[in-house]
């Protein structure tokens, strides 16, 4: 058994050394972009941030920098990381009204990471205001976060189970602490495992509701071919590990509600 442990941590070192000098060499070429594509040479460009700050990934990289602060303690990725979610601030602000039910992934992965490690009053503030704007999205008499703007006004995604969590940080760690968030989160989390969960623990991609009676009026098929096809691993993965994190952090924060069923998360499996 200790040669087995020992196995494992000679390969975990391994894989660490390659990761820490795979993104210590982005990180300076890329470290004034939010990086989404390459070009055709694998150097990040620049298009999503002069023309879309608001995109969905936007979060992803600056996380990256501070789960590589932590590992290292080098400034420069604390550094990049803080910059990228400056950057970010034209989405809270002149383009808020383009924002989506991502705004969890966006804010949770940077701001959200940021005020736990440093204490950043700025950082504290924007993952409030986006935590607000989520919770702007939901449907009080349906019950659901919708996905986007625009039409239809009815379809929510599997994948906001995974952008919840930023509205169960927001109700015991935001700038106006209380159960409101953690609500949202909470009956959101509920409609996915009515309308989304299927008997055998595959989801639907898509619902649409109806805007008064939540009751589900079509499963288009999304990522699949047409309705009722099993999706692809990552919105799988989604449902899954959202579902995991509500369980886990959601009855926190609302510890006067009757604890959800220990099988939601497992239903997903």
């Amino acid at each position: 058994m200790n040669k087995i442990i020992e196995q494992n941590k000679q390969w975990i070192d391994e894989v660490w050394q390659k990761i820490d000098n795979k993104i210590s060499k982005v990180a300076v070429r890329s470290k004034e972009k939010l990086p989404y594509t390459t070009d055709k040479n694998g150097v990040h460009n620049t298009e999503f941030y002069h023309g879309q700050v608001d995109w969905w990934t936007n979060g992803f990289w600056p996380g990256m920098m501070w789960l590589m602060y932590i590992k290292t303690g080098d400034e420069m990725f604390r550094k990049i990381a803080e910059e990228c979610e400056d950057k970010m601030d034209i989405g809270l602000g002149e383009k808020f009204f383009t924002l989506h039910h991502d705004v969890g992934f966006m804010w949770s992965l940077s701001a959200v990471a940021s005020y736990k490690l440093t204490g950043n009053r700025k950082s504290q503030i924007r993952a409030s205001h986006a935590a607000s704007i989520l919770a702007s999205r939901f449907n009080p008499c349906a019950q659901y976060i919708r996905a986007w703007e625009g039409p239809p006004a009815s379809r929510a995604i599997i994948d906001c189970i995974m952008n919840i969590p930023i509205l169960e940080w927001a109700s015991k760690f935001g700038t106006e602490p209380g159960p409101r968030y953690a609500q949202v989160a909470r009956l959101h989390a509920d409609t996915v495992l009515r309308a989304f969960l299927r008997p055998d623990g595959s989801v639907n991609h898509f619902v649409h509701f109806d805007t008064v009676t939540g009751e589900v009026l079509e499963t288009p098929g999304g990522q699949g071919y047409e309705s009722g096809d099993l999706q692809d691993p990552p919105a799988q993965a989604s449902g899954f590990h959202g579902a995991e994190i509500t369980e886990n952090e959601v009855d926190l924060c609302l510890p006067a509600l009757p604890p959800r069923p220990l099988i939601f998360s497992g239903a997903f499996a």
